[in-house]
């Protein structure tokens, strides 16, 4: 027997024993069983921990994103970097792959520092803007909670004159660059100057302070500077 009839034989072999081994015709395929999930299950953590739990648990299963997560403003949004007090936007966040942390509303309702652990990229969705009446405005999905007097409600809940909440003020003290004449102006009236009907003035002895203020202060837009020498007083500018 040639090296060719062995290798035909083997092989019809090999074909004889997968048909033994085959299902017959018409039979259902094994369906995989998943461990049933209990209601209201939460997953935390990054997106891998979601697909995780849908190979666990079956693909029929419903993914509630909480709040804080999965949602829900535009690209163009400003958010504060705590560190540095400078806007961004979330989509120079999302581009540059920062890990930096940001602001979030934590226990007792106070704002925190928090870093995004992922992000979900929902596509093409509805947008709407809400807007105050003290001028502040928001580009947000329609499923955005904002927090009310009655609790938190998505933004398609909104009506008109209902009440949200929004920050008085942001904790945090950044570094600023300030030209020298800037910081020469607020030095000097933080020594001798004074805010009088609606005026500024700065008082002193010395011809060459009082220059140097006056020069300073002008480079203030829409400021002019007048010098005085009352009787008896230190020489002013204002």
């Amino acid at each position: 027997m040639g090296i060719f009839s062995k290798l035909k034989k083997a092989l019809s072999a090999k074909e004889g024993a997968k048909s033994k081994r085959s299902k017959p015709k018409g039979a259902r395929p094994k369906r995989r069983k998943f461990k049933p999930l209990e209601p209201k299950t939460q997953v935390r953590g990054s997106f891998e921990d979601y697909k995780k739990a849908l190979e666990k648990y079956g693909l029929l299963t419903l993914i509630i994103g909480k709040r804080g997560s999965g949602k829900c403003v535009t690209g163009n949004t400003e958010v504060v970097d705590p560190g540095t007090g400078r806007l961004t936007t979330v989509e120079n966040i999302v581009e540059d792959n920062r890990r930096q942390e940001l602001f979030t509303l934590a226990h007792e309702y106070r704002l925190s520092k928090a870093s995004p652990i992922a992000r979900l990229d929902e596509g093409i969705s509805r947008v709407f803007e809400v807007q105050t009446r003290s001028g502040r405005s928001v580009e947000v999905t329609p499923e955005h909670p904002f927090l009310t007097i009655g609790g938190w409600k998505q933004c398609s809940e909104l009506s008109p004159g209902d009440r949200i909440a929004v920050p008085r003020e942001v904790p945090v003290f950044g570094e600023m660059d300030w030209e020298n004449w800037k910081i020469k102006t607020l030095a000097y009236l933080l020594g001798d100057g004074r805010i009088t009907g609606g005026k500024i003035e700065f008082y002193n002895n010395n011809s060459q302070l009082i220059e140097d203020f006056a020069k300073s202060a002008t480079k203030f837009r829409f400021t002019k500077v007048k010098r005085e020498n009352p009787k008896g007083r230190a020489k002013k500018s204002q």
